[in-house]
């Protein structure tokens, strides 16, 4: 997988600096599907993790919960750092800002029922 990865990465690099010097706006369009096609080469060993992932979490109290959040929460942050980057990239470093900032709000969202949960297993040792 890693492999095809620094394919793909290598290969886009390349295709983007000859893209670039032809037309600027192209270069984007390139890049979302560098990207898509990562997630797609990324997709089978991704599932495969997350089950694990979620055998892990299931042995805590409220496991299942905690494992949507964390998992919840890293697909945020992957895809706002993907956008803010993308938005950087085309010039709108405003735009890019704004992603990333609309990300973490959504962390501190998904943050709730983690923070929720674990207060409850505090009170419950407290009594």
């Amino acid at each position: 997988m890693f492999l095809k990865l620094l394919a793909l990465g290598t290969v886009g690099a390349f295709l983007g600096v000859i893209l670039k010097k032809y037309s600027r706006e192209l270069v984007i369009f390139l890049e979302i599907a560098v990207a898509v096609i990562a997630v797609i080469i990324v997709k089978d060993n991704l599932f495969s993790t997350l089950s694990d992932f979620g055998k892990v979490f299931s042995s805590f109290y409220a496991g299942a919960e905690i494992f949507k959040a964390v998992f919840k929460a890293s697909a945020v942050t992957v895809m706002a750092k993907l956008g803010a980057e993308v938005c950087r990239e085309s010039s709108i470093g405003l735009m890019g800002d704004i992603v990333e900032l609309g990300g973490r709000v959504m962390l501190i969202i998904l943050a709730f029922p983690f923070i929720e949960k674990v207060t409850e297993i505090a009170l419950a040792f407290v009594k």
